[in-house]
């Protein structure tokens, strides 16, 4: 109730989504200027026309699916949570018999409820493969392979299977390392 739009947004953008789209609606076009402080995709001015909006989303939705950036929902203790595919490095089992999964996040963990191969077969066509049992790995976080693991961008360690190494090496150069260029 203390915050302006402005510092709204700006609290949206730091703790909840930092790709979170917004557009400032005023009567006061002064406040433009200040709006740029919070990333806005749009700033309209009352009063504004059934048209303007339409075309206004219609232009957001365009952008949204051309940038290609994909979001799942986690329940995370009680709540959920919108993650950006991109920022997940891997998945872990941390109990299967409680189905309970560790998300490793570029930043953070997140731990819920999940079975990997529940995972692999929703993000199997968005880079991620088994790479061992109960470790599900993000593809474009592959920083290098070593015999029997691979080391992440974020510097942690995943186990490789013997079975698996082949079939993750490939599938990395075929679907990753030709992007990375």
């Amino acid at each position: 109730p203390m915050q302006n739009g402005i510092q709204t947004a700006a609290t949206i953008r730091s703790t909840i989504d930092r790709n979170a789209i917004t557009v400032f609606v005023s009567s006061y076009p002064k406040y433009m200027h200040d709006s740029f402080l919070a990333h806005p995709y749009h700033f309209l001015t009352k009063p504004f026309t059934r048209e303007q909006i339409f075309k206004l989303l219609k232009e957001i939705l365009s952008d949204i699916n051309e940038s290609h950036t994909l979001y799942t929902i986690v329940d995370t203790n009680g709540h959920e949570e919108t993650l950006n595919l991109r920022d997940i490095v891997f998945f872990e089992s941390v109990d299967s018999k409680k189905e309970l999964l560790c998300i490793h996040m570029l930043d953070r963990k997140i731990i819920t409820k999940g079975i990997i191969t529940s995972w692999e077969n929703k993000l199997s066509d968005y880079n991620f493969v088994i790479c061992h049992r109960g470790y599900l790995v993000n593809l474009i976080h592959i920083h290098y392979f070593e015999k029997d693991r691979v080391i992440l961008d974020n510097m942690e360690e995943v186990p490789v299977s013997r079975t698996l190494r082949k079939k993750l090496r490939d599938i990395y150069m075929n679907r990753v390392y030709i992007s990375k260029l």
